[in-house]
């Protein structure tokens, strides 16, 4: 604890761990831990980057053709 880094990613959002565990006791010992001494980054995004990888392919690819 406070000697070394952590990452930690999640589908579900900090918010709503208190709701995954049956004991508030032990989410408030999970919270105390890692989350309150965090920098939280939340990644809000309509597409997945494999969707936006595979448009810049096929748009390099269409690309490519009309060059040739």
């Amino acid at each position: 604890y406070n000697r070394a880094s952590t990452v930690l990613s999640g589908q579900v959002s900090h918010t709503k761990w208190y709701e995954l565990f049956p004991d508030p006791t032990i989410a408030d010992a999970i919270m105390d831990r890692i989350i309150h001494n965090s920098y939280i980054l939340t990644l809000d995004s309509k597409k997945s980057m494999r969707e936006v990888m595979a448009e810049k392919t096929i748009k390099n690819i269409e690309k490519n053709e009309a060059l040739e």
